[in-house]
């Protein structure tokens, strides 16, 4: 394996490198293990889901978010330690130290690689929703209030502020994708509006004493007593 340039690297360097060497980090490493296996192993069950609920998704973006600082923290690291390798494989009596120090970046390696396929899996999950809602003839259906909750809940996210549609919009042969994820942004605004609009009402009829609840004239009488 190539050694990384020895420059920029002072003792007090060294010396922190050399502790992990004493503090025996094998159950911080096994915790990490057992978690990206757990993680990886979530991410590939809801791969089967067809529609995935907003905690899923929810979990999906926080993933993709923690994966990615992960995968830079331990590449970082490993790149760190290498370059410590290089000085002290220049230093007689240091091999073992090298050695040992070399295995470490190796585990370094093998967890920026778990949150790598981590970033990709749960990156996966949420391109897989928005073509599911790109596709869906109606997003929603504005006339029953049901659905309300889950659009001010849920849709103030990447489809309701166009980030849906910009993830797709350097790719080529996307260009039919990108225009309905916007059109389903531009639905998704409108309906986010009528929600907050009830829910403001919903708040105005409650504040002024009254003890039986507010209805949305909508005509669907499985929707009239929804409250926000």
């Amino acid at each position: 394996m190539e050694m990384a340039p020895a420059c920029c690297v002072d003792e007090e360097e060294l010396t922190l490198m050399k502790s992990l060497l004493e503090e025996g980090n094998d159950d911080d490493d096994r915790e990490i293990e057992e978690m990206m296996r757990h993680c990886l192993s979530q991410a590939a069950e809801l791969q089967d889901v067809d529609v995935l609920s907003s905690e899923a998704l929810a979990w999906a973006t926080g993933m993709e978010v923690a994966g990615a600082r992960m995968a830079e923290s331990m590449g970082s690291l490993a790149e760190d330690i290498r370059r410590g390798v290089a000085v002290l494989a220049q230093r007689p009596g240091e091999e073992a130290a090298a050695e040992a120090l070399l295995r470490h970046a190796a585990l370094a390696d093998a967890h920026r690689a778990d949150a790598e396929e981590l970033v990709a899996a749960t990156r996966r999950l949420q391109e897989k929703d928005l073509r599911r809602l790109a596709a869906a003839e109606h997003l929603v259906d504005p006339g029953c209030l049901v659905v309300v909750r889950f659009v001010v809940e849920v849709l103030g996210s990447d489809l309701a502020d166009g980030r849906g549609a910009a993830a797709f919009e350097a790719r080529p042969g996307e260009e039919a994708l990108v225009d309905a994820l916007r059109r389903q942004a531009s639905n998704a605004d409108a309906l986010r509006a009528t929600a907050e609009a009830f829910a403001h009402t919903v708040r105005r009829y409650q504040d002024a004493g009254s003890s039986q609840p507010a209805v949305a004239g909508v005509g669907n009488e499985e929707c009239q007593d929804m409250i926000i």
